[in-house]
């Protein structure tokens, strides 16, 4: 990987195996036992093992040595925006549906979120997550969820989280090549986008915060699943 690269991971959940649990640490697990259903369990241990896994090829040693920090450096929980001390490689993970994925990269923090398009009364999300210039024509499910992960995958990349209202994130349409139009507070916002179509029936999107052009690389996970750990 180069100074101008960002490379993207993903997976299935029918590629979790038990013996991935044991690369995660106490403070992934007890996440893990947070979550009440087990799909949704399912869903976070395979973003977190496939971290893992990524960091530690490109760091030369065991995954489970790999130090992954989450603390929330709003409240200090560990559900921030995961962190990779002493290193200069930036990660961010999203999971939806059956899938996970995994983005990396060394040419700036990183965001990536990645959503099933699913049925739901995406007309009453509108008002929250478009601004008025955007929800001016009808807006169809995928619009939205294309829309929606553009907005999330800057937001994840920033550390924003839920201080900055998606609403005020602006964005080239869905039929157009993702851009960043508007920030709230930073009207010059450096970002480089990439929508993500990793199977039928999921949006993604990636956003890396540089300003200069970074190369994206997409890559299926399931090479390094089946590695002995």
């Amino acid at each position: 990987m180069t100074g101008t690269c960002c490379d993207v991971y993903w997976a299935h959940l029918d590629e979790l195996r038990p013996r991935h649990l044991e690369l995660l640490s106490d403070v992934e697990l007890g996440r893990r036992r947070a979550y009440r259903r087990d799909r949704d369990q399912a869903r976070f241990t395979l973003a977190a093992v496939m971290a893992r896994l990524v960091l530690a090829s490109r760091l030369g040693i065991a995954p489970r040595d790999v130090e992954v920090d989450r603390t929330c450096e709003r409240c200090g929980q560990p559900h921030g925006r995961p962190r990779l001390p002493g290193h200069e490689l930036h990660l961010s993970v999203t999971h939806s549906g059956d899938l996970a994925a995994v983005a990396v990269s060394t040419a700036g923090p990183v965001g990536i979120d990645l959503e099933v398009v699913r049925p739901l009364d995406h007309q009453a999300l509108l008002g929250e997550a478009l601004a008025p210039e955007e929800r001016a024509e009808p807006v169809s499910a995928h619009a939205f969820f294309t829309t929606w992960t553009r907005k999330e995958s800057v937001l994840k990349a920033t550390g924003a989280g839920l201080s900055v209202p998606m609403r005020g994130v602006v964005v080239t349409p869905p039929v157009q090549p993702p851009r960043l139009l508007e920030y709230p507070g930073q009207p010059r916002l450096p970002v480089q986008m990439l929508d993500l179509a990793l199977a039928p029936g999921y949006v993604g999107a990636v956003t890396v915060l540089s300003d200069q052009p970074v190369t994206f690389g997409r890559q299926h996970a399931s090479g390094l699943l089946r590695e002995p750990g």
